[in-house]
């Protein structure tokens, strides 16, 4: 298995740089949402970032604009 591509640290300052009000759209959670719950969805969230940066493309229904998070 390689090392990801972000670390845990890059993409969680990323996160809580980011305003907590702010959302990705009307129906989508907060990212105050994000920080209260980053122990229990870490892992997917670098999951999907990592593989987005891998090969191009989003885990199937996830919004495009997450791409917004970790501004490399």
């Amino acid at each position: 298995m390689h090392s990801p591509l972000f670390s845990e640290d890059e993409i969680r300052k990323a996160v809580w740089d980011s305003e907590s009000n702010k959302s990705h759209g009307p129906n989508c959670f907060n990212l105050s949402f994000t920080k209260k719950f980053w122990g229990s969805i870490k892992g997917d969230i670098m999951q999907a970032i990592n593989s987005f940066y891998s090969i191009g493309k989003w885990p199937k229904g996830c919004n495009a604009s997450f791409i917004a998070l970790v501004p490399k």
